[in-house]
């Protein structure tokens, strides 16, 4: 039901298991939004929906109806029955039919959109949650090193080679890494929390077996985009919804004509049976007033909705294609020169050897760590503008 295939073949191409066990971002996005309550309840809703409506398309129910007349005495009582059953126009009711699968096809297309919004929303937060675990995990080494770093300090200042203002930048260093780690923890708890919301149930599990590593962006041409997005969901809606007014404009056309009635009677009056039929016509000659006018601009408005639609996609599906093109080649020039060696290790044995201060370990070590957080947000950024581009084709 779901086109979701360009961004499973990027996944796959770019990120491989780290860990036996782990399984990949894609892997805890179907498993999280299998069971979203929400998707069932508009599930059900729907299903209640479309028998609601084919409901409508039954023929009317036949009408029974007697009387009986008392007489005085001496005179036979008077009675009669009849039935009778009005219906409209024959061809109104296949069109009606027509109309309603229309209805349950827009139906359907609702939820399968509604069904790609939740799971984007789901893959957007596990990006959130993929940028605060490595964002934690570069703190983190930082704060190990810190320790080390205090001690050497601690025994620098003991021995003379220190002051005291040396020593508490590098203890106010550590409170201040502290408080960034708390505050990391708290979104990613937060994350993990609105996660849960989605799933129904607690997401944390799933998530502690995820590798956390970026999906790298895929490839695709402008025009394999324009083509994805004639087959998106979004535009998947919007023709049923041109097609539900299509058919809805036939329906208001054939309800301009007459509706008829047939019955019989069967009447006892003064010793003598009387038996008749009857043949009626309605003629809407007000009901039907501004129905078809209605119905036409409803469908010119569809139309006009559905251009707009893929207008606007395809202009915002270019420019985060072009976006991304220059952002990955900022991520190539960076990326090399930060992954390519340990700076905090190697800054630590020059602060050790005695190559540098513990002032200017400090200064170089925030410089590499604030640019490794650079890395991490925008390989967090390519991977948001690819998954805006992979949305616009699903």
């Amino acid at each position: 039901m779901r086109r979701y295939f360009l961004y499973i073949i990027s996944l796959i191409s770019a990120t491989a298991i780290m860990n036996a066990g782990k399984i990949s971002p894609e892997e805890a996005t179907r498993i999280i939004s299998a069971g979203c309550p929400a998707l069932k309840s508009l599930r059900s809703a729907n299903e209640a929906a479309a028998l609601e409506m084919s409901a409508e398309t039954n023929l009317p129910d036949p009408e029974v109806e007697g009387e009986f007349l008392a007489a005085p005495k001496g005179v036979e009582n008077r009675w009669g029955a009849g039935i009778s059953w009005g219906f409209d126009w024959p061809g109104l009711y296949s069109a009606r039919k027509g109309k309603v699968r229309g209805e349950i096809d827009r139906l359907t297309a609702q939820e399968n959109l509604a069904v790609k919004n939740t799971v984007n929303e789901i893959r957007r937060l596990i990006l959130d949650y993929i940028l605060q675990t490595n964002r934690i995990s570069v703190l983190k080494e930082i704060e190990a090193s810190n320790d080390t770093v205090a001690d050497l300090a601690a025994k620098a200042n003991k021995g003379g080679e220190m002051t005291l203002l040396d020593l508490n930048k590098i203890r106010l260093e550590t409170a201040s890494l502290e408080v960034r780690l708390s505050t990391l923890i708290s979104e990613r708890q937060s994350t993990v929390g609105r996660l849960s919301a989605i799933a129904g149930k607690d997401c944390q599990p799933i998530l502690e077996e995820m590798e956390c590593v970026f999906p790298e962006p895929g490839e695709i041409s402008e025009t394999e985009l324009r083509e994805g997005i004639g087959k998106s969901r979004e535009m998947e809606l919007a023709k049923s919804e041109i097609n539900a007014a299509s058919l809805g404009r036939k329906v208001a056309k054939m309800e301009s004509l007459p509706s008829l009635s047939i019955g019989y009677r069967h009447a006892f009056e003064d010793g003598n049976h009387f038996n008749g039929g009857s043949l009626g016509f309605s003629l809407p000659l007000f009901s039907g007033r501004g129905k078809g006018k209605a119905a036409k601009a409803a469908l010119e408005a569809a139309n006009l909705a559905a251009e707009q639609i893929r207008y606007e996609n395809e202009s915002s599906g270019i420019i985060s294609l072009r976006q991304l093109d220059l952002l990955k080649k900022e991520i190539a020039a960076v990326a090399p020169l930060l992954e390519s060696a340990d700076s905090n290790t190697l800054l630590l044995k020059a602060y050790r050897s005695g190559v540098i201060t513990l002032i200017d370990y400090l200064v170089e070590r925030n410089y590499y760590t604030e640019a490794a957080m650079q890395l991490l947000e925008m390989r967090y950024a390519a991977a948001s503008l690819w998954l805006d581009i992979v949305s616009l084709t699903e």
